[in-house]
């Protein structure tokens, strides 16, 4: 949830590019330390037979999206003529 504080916030500072920056980052930051507690619990309640499983199934599921997500603003940018 904090990783959203710093998404909404860049909506009121798109003109400004040294807090547009901080907040990127800041951004950048939180995430990682939430994908860091969620790949530890993911470790925690896993059983270690299943742990390869689980976790290669993670990571494929959210790479997918990656690929999906470039699409989806590639056409949108056409669009929006911008």
């Amino acid at each position: 949830m904090l990783s959203t504080i710093p998404l909404l916030m860049i909506i009121f500072f798109l003109s400004n590019w040294l807090a547009l920056s901080v907040l990127i980052a800041l951004f950048g930051f939180l995430t990682s330390f939430q994908n860091i507690l969620s790949e530890s619990m993911i470790q925690i309640t896993t059983e270690d037979a299943y742990l390869g499983r689980v976790l290669t199934t993670i990571r494929t599921s959210t790479s997918i999206g990656g690929p999906i997500s470039s699409v989806v603003a590639g056409i949108m940018l056409d669009h929006s003529g911008d």
